[in-house]
Formats: structure tokens, C-alpha cells, sequence
């Protein structure tokens, strides 16, 4: 009995020892392993290691890495949806001075990221702001020409959602306004050329004017060819034709009214303050 207790005396610390150092061998592996997944910027499996390593040999140097490497993890997560400001609150919480090396160089390599990507998007927003200022203030080619740059210029766009949507739907404001434009452009140049045109069949066709009173005026006509005017320019033929469907639109019927009558009732009506002639203004 004496030599039983004596032998376990003397194997039972071989034993603790033993598994001890079996507990250290672990935990150091399950380090390593977590060391090498920050190098990779792993941090959320580099956080598992930490804690399964904290599991094993309950030491709080693990607290501390898995910590640094949730926020890390935090930081990387915020970088990848442009939340440059969560992003760097994240890495403001890492405590560096129980830190490892690893997680040290991850920091710095990571608020490296945060500052370069931070910066480039700042550069493209700030050039779609010129754009939009450009296209407020009509200047469509400028602002196309800088969202065309931008696009060039800056391929990997992909990395900014937000601002490429923002590029590209402006860049469509752009075009709509631009066609618009040339409608409106088209469609004055057809109403000159028209109104030229009418002008020149007037005056081809114009006899010697007639006198006028104080309420009537002179028309190159007394047809009802819509395209008369009144020669002294107070009342044009666009005007006359107006008039004439006014008159239809009351029942009335314009055929046995001159352009000379049409002038003399638009001139009664803008005597009265109105803009619609009507039957009794012939009168």
C-alpha cells in the first residue's frame, strides 16, 4: 500500500505537467493559426481561433485578440459599404498595447485601406457635384464630357454602388435634357421658317393698304386665307387663324367673315381686355 501511494506521489505531477503542457501546446497552435488568418485579413475565422485558444488555456491575452479581430472584422465589413466613418470608429477601438504583431499590422494595413478608398470616393463624388452644377445651369456638353472622364478614367466604379448609380442616372438627366432641347430647337426653327414663308405670301400678294380708323386697321386681304395679317404688324396672321377657330369653337361660322373683320374684332376684343373674340365684335 505503501509503495502504491509512494508511485502515485511521485507520477501524479508527470501527469498535471503532461497536461499542461499539452493545454500550452494547443493553445499556441490555435494562436498560430489565428496569427495566420489575420495576415490574411480572416478576422472573423482569426476570431474563432482566438476563442477556441482562450477555451483551451483560459488566458486573457486571447480575450484581448479576439476582440481586436471582432473589430477588425467590424472595420473590414463597414470598408466594404463605403461607411468610411464606422469603419474607422471600429479601428479606434483596437487595443494595440496588448495587441499581437499580427493584429498590429492588420490595423495599420486596414486604416491604410480605409484612408485610400475614403479619399478616391470623395474625388468621384466631388466631380458628379461639378456635374450636376454643370447640368442645373444647362452646360450639357461640360457635364456630359465630365461624367464620360469619370467613367473613363475610373473603371473600377464597381467598388462605389452609390456613386456610379448617382453618375449614371444624372448622365440620363443629361440626355433627356439634351433632346428636349433639340425638339424645342426643331420645332422653333419649323414656326420661323412657317411664319417666313406666310410673311412672303402676304407680301406677294399684298394690294395698295387701305386707311384705317381708331378701331380698325389695314389687312393685306379681305380673303379668308388664314395666313393675312394686318400690315402694320398689330395683329399677325397666326393670330387671325387663332381667331377664326375661336369663332368655330362658339358655332360660329367665319365664312362670311374677312380677315379685315377678324383683325377689327381682335383689335375691339384687346379693347375690352379679352383674348377670345366672339360674333358681336363684328359689329
Amino acid at each position: 500500500m505503501k509503495k502504491l501511494v509512494r508511485t502515485l506521489v511521485l507520477v501524479l505531477p508527470i501527469i498535471l505537467l503532461a497536461a499542461c503542457s499539452n493545454k500550452q501546446t494547443n493553445s499556441s497552435s490555435l494562436s498560430d493559426s489565428a496569427n495566420t488568418a489575420v495576415i490574411k485579413q480572416e478576422f472573423a475565422q482569426a476570431s474563432a481561433y482566438y476563442d477556441a485558444a482562450n477555451q483551451v488555456a483560459k488566458d486573457s491575452k486571447y480575450t484581448t485578440a479576439k476582440k481586436n479581430t471582432e473589430y477588425l472584422t467590424t472595420a473590414q465589413e463597414k470598408l466594404a459599404t463605403n461607411d468610411f466613418s464606422g469603419a474607422k470608429s471600429a479601428l479606434k477601438q483596437i487595443n494595440t498595447k496588448d495587441a499581437t504583431s499580427a493584429v498590429k499590422n492588420a490595423k495599420k494595413q486596414l486604416t491604410s485601406q480605409v484612408n485610400q478608398q475614403s479619399s478616391k470616393y470623395a474625388a468621384i463624388n466631388k466631380i458628379i457635384a461639378s456635374a450636376k452644377s454643370d447640368f442645373d445651369n444647362q452646360k450639357y456638353s461640360v457635364a456630359s464630357s465630365l461624367l464620360t472622364d469619370l467613367f473613363k478614367e475610373n473603371k473600377n466604379l464597381n467598388n462605389f454602388k452609390d456613386l456610379k448609380i448617382k453618375a449614371l442616372n444624372l448622365k440620363n438627366d443629361i440626355l433627356d435634357a439634351e433632346l428636349n432641347a433639340a425638339q424645342e430647337t426643331k420645332s422653333a426653327t419649323s414656326e420661323s421658317n412657317s411664319a417666313n414663308a406666310d410673311e412672303a405670301s402676304d407680301n406677294s400678294s399684298q394690294s395698295t393698304p387701305s386707311s384705317s380708323s381708331s378701331s380698325s386697321a389695314a389687312v393685306t386681304s379681305n380673303s379668308h386665307d388664314d395666313n393675312s395679317a394686318i400690315t402694320d404688324g398689330s395683329v399677325t396672321a397666326a393670330q387671325i387663324k387663332a381667331a377664326r377657330q375661336q369663332l368655330r369653337d362658339q358655332g360660329v361660322s367665319d365664312s362670311a367673315w374677312s380677315n379685315s373683320d377678324i383683325a377689327n374684332a381682335i383689335l375691339k376684343a384687346r379693347a375690352d381686355g379679352r383674348s377670345t373674340i366672339k360674333e358681336s365684335d363684328a359689329n
